[in-house]
């Protein structure tokens, strides 16, 4: 029983760890993508390699992008963009 915690423990941190590498592999992809330089854009791109990074949560990075003075249907615009460009 302990040999299956340890292995349920292990393979628990494995995806965990595979889980950040993939973040920080989009993080450096979005931080070089070239989609614009509007502000919503860049205010985008920015606050979603912020998130990507580990830097800031997704709450976080909403209540920046409504305090940047950008409309709120740019926004949604921008990461949309963003969005195909990176799938």
């Amino acid at each position: 029983m302990d040999r299956l915690h340890e292995l349920l423990r292990l393979n628990r941190q494995i995806r965990r760890q595979n889980t950040i590498k993939l973040l920080q592999t989009d993080a450096q992809r979005i931080a070089s993508a070239n989609f614009g330089d509007s502000p919503a854009a860049t205010v985008v791109q920015h606050l979603t390699h912020q998130v990507y990074s580990g830097q800031m949560n997704v709450q976080n990075a909403y209540a920046a992008a409504m305090g940047s003075g950008v409309a709120e249907h740019q926004f949604r615009e921008a990461f949309n963009d963003l969005r195909d460009l990176l799938s």
